[in-house]
């Protein structure tokens, strides 16, 4: 994870702000998010300037996240979106998939755009932080912070220190794949955001 503390704080205020609309939305506080309550959710707030598909694509990297957000000029003149994911994922995987491409959405600027697939695929794999891979990044914190908050992350590394609780638990409890739940309680993760001061106090345990 090579974010600095301000793209952080961008994630932190993102991932806030569609989960205070969402408990606003669904009016009760759960651990899980409903997949159909934010769709429902996020195409109120874009009024009607999202649409979601499934697309058909031939994927050979077929254990990674599958989607694609593409950008558009509204009919309103206003950004608009076509979000698209792959039928064949489970549940929790399209729950990861299909948020992650709301915050694709979200934080999304001309400067990040790269319309050219080959060459975002080949930053990537190059580990060029680009705009758009520096976007692909923050989405995806801005991504777990909504689906498996930070305090509980730090919550939850206590009781597994404990044998107080599983893995399989985290994962039945937050609907989200278990290689997730794993990779972002993991240390280096971990003491990334547990340096940043928008982790440690504004969206996180309160003591910075």
């Amino acid at each position: 994870m090579e974010l600095e503390d301000e793209d952080l704080r961008k994630c932190v205020e993102a991932a806030n702000e569609l989960a205070d609309n969402y408990e606003a939305f669904v009016h009760v506080k759960q651990p899980r998010k409903s997949l159909d309550d934010l769709l429902d959710l996020y195409s109120s707030l874009m009024k009607g300037n999202v649409s979601f598909e499934e697309v058909i694509v031939n994927d050979p990297l077929s254990s990674t996240p599958r989607g694609g957000t593409l950008p558009y000029d509204g009919p309103d003149g206003k950004p608009a979106y076509k979000i698209g994911v792959l039928p064949d994922d489970d549940e929790n995987m399209r729950r990861i998939v299909t948020t992650n491409e709301i915050f694709q959405a979200i934080l999304d600027t001309d400067s990040s755009r790269d319309m050219s697939l080959y060459d975002h695929i080949a930053a990537m794999y190059a580990g060029d932080l680009t705009e758009a891979v520096k976007k692909e990044e923050m989405a995806e914190v801005a991504m777990m912070q909504f689906l498996y908050p930070y305090k509980d992350r730090v919550n939850d590394l206590k009781l597994l220190s404990e044998s107080k609780l599983t893995y399989e638990e985290i994962v039945n409890w937050y609907g989200i794949p278990q290689n997730y739940v794993e990779l972002y309680l993991t240390k280096p993760y971990m003491d990334k955001l547990r340096s940043s001061h928008y982790f440690t106090v504004v969206a996180g345990t309160g003591t910075g």
